[in-house]
Formats: C-alpha cells, structure tokens, sequence
C-alpha cells in the first residue's frame, strides 16, 4: 500500500515537471498541457474524462502550492510567469552583464523582435534578486554591472536622475561637458525620450529645449558626460504625449564587391536592397541618427558609395576631407 501511494506520488510529479516543461515553450491550453504530458509519460493520466481533467487540476495545485510555480490563465491559455525557486537559475556577474546590454541595445522599437523574445523567455527563470524588468531595462537591478557594461564612469545620481527623468516624462536639465567644449560645460534643457546603449558606451536621445550652443534640435548625450553638480535636475514639467517623433534622415548608398557578396547587416529602418547586375547592391534606408550612420558607412571604407541624403553626404565628405588633411599634415612632419 505503501508502495503504490509513492509511485502515485511519483506520476503526478513527473506530470508535473511535464507541464512546466511544455509551458517554458511558451503559453498552451489544457489539451496541448495534456498531451504534452502523455507524450513523455504516456498513459499518466486517466482514461476517464472526468477523472483526466481532476488529475490535471491537482498538478495545477501541485504546481502552485508544493513547487511555488506561478502560472496565470487568459484567454483559454496557460502561461508560465514565474518558475519558483526550484526551478530558477543564478547567472554570473558576466552573463547578467551580457544580458543587461542586450535588453538595453534590443529595444521595444527594435525590429529584431526575436532577441527581446529570448530575453524574457530567460528572465522567467532568472533568481529573484537577478530579474530582469525587460518593460523597463534602463532600471538596472545591479550599479556595478551598470559601470562593467559603460567603461566610462556614469556617477550613480546622474544615472538615477536621467532615468527618472524618463520614467516620469519630465524635462531634463544639466550641464554638459563634451571634449569638444574643452574645459567648460554647456547647459542644456531637454526632453529626454530614450537611452540606447552604443559602441561600449550609454547615450541619452532627447530634444534640446534651450541651449546655450547652436547645436541640432534633436542629438544624442553621452551619459558619462553629463556632469554630477547642482545644475543636474529634473524639472516640473511634463513632456506630453505623443511629444515629437524623432527626425527621419535619408539614407543611400552602394556596396562593391566584396562586402556586397555576403549578407546585408539590417543597420537600419526601412530598409530596401537592391542588387545589382555588376555585383554591386544598393539600399535605401531612414534613420534618426546621423552620427550613428556616418560610422557605420564610414567602416565599410573604399567598398562604400554614399548616394544620399544630403545631411549624410554633408558629414561623410566633412569627415573624409578631415581624415585626408591630417594625413597630409602628418606626412609634412615625419619628413621634417
């Protein structure tokens, strides 16, 4: 008697670990948990209807209450929110940092929706104390690995403040020190509307309210320059909604061979490629970023045409010209 209430015990565990197994998967109604189960412990539930249906209710309880697995139930689908502490994992310093620049690089306005899937399939399994918010990733769980993924220092009440001024939709003031000012800050009024995470470092978008520059209406902040001092505040005003779309700027260009031959990197929105009789391929694209852009197009060196838009072209010769000069200038002296 003994021995068949243990293995009794035993059959509703294994259905147990079945059901959550299926539902890692993703969401699933009654019938898919079902046979899920039966397909890795066939004949585990009854033949009966009834008697099928109270087992699985009691794995349900089983679940929940014995192995503290939350599962919620909407719209005829059960899915998995929480895997409880049996089934949750602690990840080191490193892979939470990998994770933390991922959700911060892959945001809501991204179209590689499949890294924000991956990232909340993993954080339902993270340990409490690790979870991820991927509805808010800017709210970083740990400071330290906040300064592991940005090398340059980010003070924490600079951070707290610019974060804040996001989460509340408020303006944004503060002084700015680029190295491009050389010793003195610039005073800035913003309306912040997203961080994105670049190139190693943390960048604040917003549109520049007032300013004590002529500099573009709407620019990016590296968040490490942004300096930690009275001027640094949130301000009582509300940003409305819908605030001012980002600008859209065109851009155009060709890839020679080789770079044309290989897989075309999605850098940016909208894209259209076309490829061309010579081997060559052409895309068409937007993007809010002009900076971004230039760098990318700029890595592609001499198997790169830069057709359009103007702004583009604007930055890219002004960059080349640059680049050209100093290298004359440094011929010129290491003849001398």
């Amino acid at each position: 008697m003994t021995r068949g209430k243990r293995e009794s015990e035993w059959v509703i565990l294994r259905r147990c670990l079945a059901i959550l197994q299926r539902l890692r998967q993703g969401p699933a109604d009654r019938e898919e948990l079902m046979r899920a189960v039966e397909t890795l412990a066939p004949e585990a539930y009854p033949v009966s209807l009834s008697a099928r249906r109270e087992a699985f209710k009691r794995d349900k309880q089983k679940l929940r209450e014995a192995l503290q697995v939350e599962i919620k139930y909407a719209h005829g689908k059960y899915e998995l929110v929480d895997a409880g502490p049996f089934f949750s994992f602690a990840l080191s310093d490193q892979s939470l940092k990998a994770m933390m620049t991922l959700a911060l690089t892959f945001d809501e306005s991204s179209d590689r929706a499949n890294i924000r899937t991956f990232l909340e399939e993993i954080s339902i399994f993270l340990n409490p104390k690790q979870r991820i918010s991927l509805k808010n990733p800017k709210s970083i769980v740990n400071y330290n690995i906040l300064q592991g993924i940005d090398p340059n220092h980010i003070p924490p009440h600079v951070w707290e403040t610019v974060t804040r001024a996001l989460e509340t939709r408020r303006e944004l003031e503060f002084n700015y020190l680029s190295p491009r000012y050389e010793d003195k800050p610039k005073r800035f009024r913003i309306a912040p509307l997203q961080i994105v995470y670049q190139g190693g470092h943390f960048y604040l978008f917003g549109y520049v309210l007032h300013s004590e520059t002529m500099e573009e209406d709407y620019r990016r902040f590296r968040i490490g320059y942004i300096q930690d001092d009275e001027y640094l505040k949130v301000l009582p005003a509300i940003i409305k909604r819908p605030f001012r779309q980002p600008p859209r700027y065109e851009v155009h260009y060709r890839l020679l061979p080789p770079l044309s031959r290989g897989a075309i990197s999605q850098h940016f929105e909208e894209m259209k490629v076309v490829y061309l009789e010579d081997g060559s391929v052409e895309i068409q694209a937007v993007t809010a970023d002009l900076f971004e852009a230039e760098r990318i197009l700029l890595s592609y060196g001499q198997y790169c045409i830069v057709l359009g838009g103007q702004e583009l072209r604007n930055r890219i010769r002004r960059a080349i010209e640059g680049m050209c000069r100093n290298m004359q200038n440094s011929s010129s002296l290491a003849d001398e």
